[in-house]
């Protein structure tokens, strides 16, 4: 039997992100993937506007679902110490993707 594999998974982890904030700290995490960093709670908070509560638990659940991944033990690029921090991962970016596609943005 065929399997649809990672495909199938990865608009299946997408049409769980139904609620909102879901989608709009996922859509952070997108926004900051091009510098190739980490950020903190307090960063999502100021791109989302969500406060520190929703962020964190919002933030793990992304990472449980394997979304999202965690880091500690962070820099800055001056050396000195950053803390820990949430990066978006490659199928975080792809289900972030097919919902920015959407059904009425589908491309040919």
């Amino acid at each position: 039997m065929h399997r649809h594999g990672e495909a199938a998974e990865i608009i299946l982890a997408a049409q769980k992100l139904k609620q909102g904030h879901h989608k709009k700290v996922l859509g952070a995490l997108y926004e900051t993937a091009h510098d190739n960093v980490y950020v903190g709670f307090a960063r999502l908070m100021d791109i989302t506007g969500f406060d520190r509560a929703l962020v964190r638990r919002t933030v793990r659940l992304l990472a449980r679902r394997g979304l999202a991944e965690y880091s500690n033990g962070l820099f800055h690029d001056d050396g000195t110490v950053a803390g820990s921090g949430y990066a978006i991962t490659i199928r975080g970016i792809d289900v972030w993707e097919i919902l920015e596609e959407g059904p009425n943005n589908a491309r040919d």
